[in-house]
């Protein structure tokens, strides 16, 4: 697939120019053992590219005209063929790394593929973009101050984000929202539509999904070790009050940014509707809806007072997906570690409520959906 955006890379001076008017298509046809072919479109708009009179550059560069859904393009189009669902993967990352390079409001994020043991396909969208036309207008709108919201508008008429997956055999369960369609076999993702979120579609008889829906969070840049300072930190939670042991670091800003232990709040939410399990195997491994088991650590930190921290080398994963959270390691004396996290992260990613107000301080709701 490098070879189909070669051409759109090398045109430097057009990337951020023309982001805002692409055609990307790409249409993934998957067979029952995750092998499949990849046919796919990119492109600008030929509006804009008349506007900014470069045709000619696009000639030299490589593009040819094509048309899709009624509207003109130049750019390449191309089709791949993957063995397995690594291969797949490998090429959409690829694929995806590069759109990223031409604009970041325009990457499809995540896609990735797996075979469930009963020889299922079960395909992961992980989209990190709310509103994504709106960005991209942003962009625009920088490039071209001259532009009337109106024309600039115009210009966004011809965008198209659309993203279709054939399986060999209708699914059995998916995430169901706006900007996908789901007819049988055929999922269609419309990119420009679609809210931030994770979503799965699975043609598997034992990885029905039921699986909550997924929030999104973006690490944050911490030092890689510095101290972390103990604070006993009162939280409400589905109207009753409880305190935790809680680590601070210090906030550029001259705040402080507090970190929850992980199995703290899972042994707290257990039994509500944001319950969730801990495990560990090289990683953290948490599982949504899970009845949380104790291992008789939690509530009870084993040292007190500020302490050493490092920034969380191993990763969070949820439905077989890395999250990335921002989280920091402690250990006791013994060598043994506890991972702490930001609380409004894990409440956006799991999706449960978490807010603060004058009257109430911090608060948890269970029983409702992250609000922000």
């Amino acid at each position: 697939m490098k070879k189909f955006f070669a051409a759109a890379l090398v045109v430097s001076m057009l990337t951020v120019l023309l982001s805002g008017c692409m055609c990307q298509v790409a249409d993934t046809t998957f067979q029952f053992d995750g092998s499949g072919t990849v046919e796919a479109k990119f492109g600008f708009s030929e509006e804009m590219v008349n506007a900014m009179n470069m045709r000619a550059e696009m000639t030299q560069n490589g593009f040819s005209y094509f048309r899709y859904d009624g509207h003109g393009y130049y750019g390449d189009q191309a089709s791949e063929s993957f063995a397995n669902a690594d291969e797949f993967n490998a090429i959409f990352a690829e694929v995806s790394a590069e759109i990223a390079e031409v604009s970041k409001a325009a990457t499809p994020g995540t896609v990735t593929l797996s075979v469930a043991s009963d020889g299922g396909l079960t395909l992961t969208v992980q989209n990190t973009q709310t509103d994504r036309r709106s960005a991209i207008k942003a962009e625009l709108a920088k490039q071209l101050p001259d532009y009337s919201d109106a024309q600039i508008n115009a210009l966004l008429e011809d965008m198209v984000m659309t993203y279709r997956f054939a399986f060999p055999t209708a699914l059995v369960d998916y995430n169901a929202a706006a900007g996908i369609t789901v007819k049988e076999n055929v999922v269609t993702v419309d990119y420009l539509t679609l809210e931030a979120g994770t979503y799965r579609f699975t043609t598997s008889e034992t990885e029905s999904l039921h699986q909550r829906p997924l929030g999104t969070v973006t690490q944050e840049s911490i030092p890689a070790s510095g101290k972390a300072y103990m604070r006993r930190q009162t939280i409400e939670l589905d109207g009753h009050d409880v305190t935790l042991q809680t680590y601070a670091l210090p906030g550029s800003n001259g705040g402080e940014t507090n970190y929850v232990r992980l199995r703290d709040i899972a042994s707290l939410l257990n039994g509500t509707n944001a319950q969730f399990g801990v495990d560990w195997d090289g990683n953290v491994i948490i599982v949504p809806d899970e009845a949380y088991k104790p291992n008789g650590t939690e509530m009870q930190a084993p040292f007190s007072g500020d302490r050493h921290y490092q920034k969380a080398d191993a990763k969070t994963v949820i439905y077989g997906e890395s999250i990335p959270f921002t989280a920091i390691l402690l250990t006791d004396d013994q060598g043994g570690g506890y991972t702490y996290y930001k609380l409004r992260d894990l409440g956006k990613v799991l999706n449960f409520n978490v807010g603060w107000s004058n009257s109430r301080g911090i608060y948890i709701e269970s029983n409702h959906a992250y609000e922000g």
